[in-house]
């Protein structure tokens, strides 16, 4: 069995910059759809959202993974990616998102692609999205966008 990890190490600010734009150089989405029903379990979380392009139109098809944050700083965390092991979902009709039966944990989202992973940033700090699950409830991070067109 071939065992395949995913080490992230990402967007760090240097002097107040960001590798990525802001949320005030962002447009406005284009559609304004509900995301898909998300619900939790007693022992699991879940996690929603949508994802958009920086241009604004929706992220339809983006494969993502929840990533385990294994520690140092926040603001430039260390996320590794077992894709046998490690949740996923595919982004649907504008650019929903829903992962359920979510382990309880700390955890980066990564938007998979066939040349390159990242680690999503959180579009209010410009620093790697880190996410908390907890039994039984629902985190909903809002709209976010995707670095990969």
């Amino acid at each position: 069995m071939l065992l395949f990890s995913f080490l992230a190490r990402c967007n760090f600010k240097v002097k107040g910059t960001s590798l990525f734009l802001s949320s005030l150089e962002l447009p406005t989405p284009l559609l304004t759809i509900s995301s898909p029903e998300c619900s939790p379990s007693d022992a699991y979380g879940a996690v929603k959202g949508r994802l958009f392009l920086t241009n604004g139109q929706p992220s339809v098809g983006s494969i993502l993974y929840l990533g385990e944050y294994i520690g140092l700083e926040t603001s430039s965390p260390v996320v590794i990616l077992d894709p046998s092991r490690h949740p996923y979902t595919q982004t649907g009709d504008g650019g929903a998102f829903c992962f359920s039966k979510v382990p309880p944990g700390r955890y980066g989202l990564i938007i998979w692609d066939a040349v390159e992973s990242i680690l999503l940033p959180d579009p209010t700090t410009g620093y790697s999205l880190l996410i908390e699950i907890k039994s039984g409830e629902t985190v909903d991070l809002g709209v976010l966008y995707s670095p990969i067109p």
